[in-house]
């Protein structure tokens, strides 16, 4: 694998990855862990850009609205549908234009403003050299990665599920195919006995008319990627959860698969599970994940203990969090507070009016139906007292609702204000969010602030 990367294999190799999106300072936690390893120990960082992934890469960009701070979001293409990224061509002159225009008719906060508009400047500038949409926006990355020292190897998954290496870990999990069902599906099944069942990153695999689904997606040029299953009475590699189309036969050797595939326009691709696994057995001397990888790979542990038989190499999860200057300390859990009482407060106008009642709204007519309310919850408690029939119970309950709603349109007043407190306090925890956002590319941030937070790195 040294050769991919045209080191020497004395070079130890320290591995991260992620989707070619504009990442995140959580992401950039990763990169200076990685650099801070490779000086101590004389390693080289390999970052692993999984445009096998379908991600739509997109900017964004704190600015102002009609009701306060919001995010926006830029998109660099029109829908490019659910493509792989590695088949995903980068913006076209028309889409740049489209993208400046956007930009230019946001109001950006002035903390992020000329750093963003710096960064629609590279996109328009880099765009016409790289033909990918993974490739032009993972050179950005690695633009300004390097503004902060922070040095590395780029490789596509594409290219490294391209060589022989990996064709030789897939062939031999095919040709292993229904213990690696049984495997996979096991660790996924304890995964969720010790954390619960709606807590599993990933599903398990299917199995239906004699085809097990494989943890891999057999991918072709400009459409979908699509499940891998295989035969292992037929020995078809095929595609399709239903209609097992577009397959290929299993040939006798890693080396025979990688040169049909290389005739063909499949390919394969791995899922989250077998990636990291490869990369952590077979190419890697350490691998370094954020919080959601460090969450996935918990089921790659027990897979790879019981696939393969032995104790998994230790991997590291390391992320940040660094807001933008928006004018104003973030107090998220004071704004969600405050929604709450707004709206506990218009909930309970609705279902006890007569505590919101004021000496001017006490007409005749409310005074009447407030005693009216009053005889029927004290036969509503009558009822339940013992255990009337609930029809009868039902039928008082909605006589109840009814006078709560004739009660409350006598003060549209009181309403109102309780919904504009809603709505304000709705507001505010919007703004609040907005500086609280966390996937702000780091790029939007001086340097110096950057390596500040990160110090401790370095």
């Amino acid at each position: 694998m040294h050769q991919l990367l045209e080191l020497p294999d004395t070079n130890i190799i320290i591995a991260l990855g992620h989707q070619p999106t504009f990442h995140h300072c959580g992401i950039l936690a990763k990169y200076f862990l990685a650099d801070k390893l490779a000086r101590d120990h004389q390693a080289i960082v390999c970052n692993f850009i999984v445009d096998s992934d379908n991600t739509e890469p997109h900017l964004a960009l704190p600015g102002k609205g009609e009701n306060g701070f919001v995010i926006h979001t830029l998109p660099l293409s029109v829908d490019r549908g659910d493509l792989p990224c590695e088949y995903q061509v980068s913006p076209s002159s028309w889409e740049l234009k489209r993208l400046r225009q956007i930009f230019n008719s946001e109001v950006i906060v002035p903390s992020c403003h000329d750093a963003a508009q710096e960064l629609i400047e590279q996109i328009d500038k880099r765009a016409r050299k790289f033909k990918t949409m993974p490739a032009l926006v993972s050179d950005i990355n690695l633009e300004y990665a390097r503004r902060l020292d922070l040095n590395r190897y780029d490789m596509p998954v594409s290219r490294l599920c391209d060589t022989a290496g990996f064709m030789d870990y897939v062939f031999n999990m095919l040709s292993d195919c229904e213990r690696l069902w049984q495997t996979y599906n096991d660790a996924i099944a304890e995964f969720m006995q010790a954390n619960g069942v709606d807590k599993s990153p990933v599903g398990p695999l299917s199995q239906s008319k004699g085809y097990y689904e494989m943890p891999f997606w057999l991918n072709m040029h400009g459409a979908k990627r699509q499940p891998l299953y295989f035969s292992p009475s037929e020995g078809m590699i095929a595609c399709g959860e239903k209609e097992k189309t577009l397959g290929i036969k299993l040939p006798n050797s890693a080396q025979e698969l990688l040169d049909q595939l290389r005739e063909t326009s499949l390919r394969i691709r791995p899922r989250a599970i077998t990636f990291t696994a490869f990369c952590r057995l077979f190419f890697a001397d350490y691998f370094i994940h954020g919080i959601g990888g460090a969450y996935y790979d918990q089921v790659t542990d027990k897979f790879i203990a019981r696939y393969f038989g032995f104790e998994p190499p230790a991997f590291a999860c390391a992320s940040a969090t660094v807001w933008a200057d928006l004018g104003f300390e973030a107090d998220l859990g004071l704004a969600e507070l405050k929604v709450n009482k707004s709206q506990q407060k218009l909930r309970d106008f609705h279902k006890n009016p007569q505590r919101y009642v004021s000496f001017r709204d006490n007409t005749v007519e409310v005074d009447a139906l407030l005693r009216q309310k009053m005889i029927l919850i004290e036969k509503s408690n009558a009822f339940r007292d013992c255990d009337g029939p609930h029809h009868e119970r039902q039928v008082v309950f909605d006589e109840i609702r009814h006078i709560n709603q004739v009660i409350c349109n006598a003060m549209p007043d009181i309403c109102s204000q309780i919904e504009q407190e809603l709505a304000q306090a709705r507001k505010e925890l919007a703004s609040q969010q907005v500086a609280a956002y966390r996937e702000l590319f780091f790029g939007l941030f001086s340097p110096e602030r950057l390596k500040t937070v990160f110090g401790q790195f370095t």
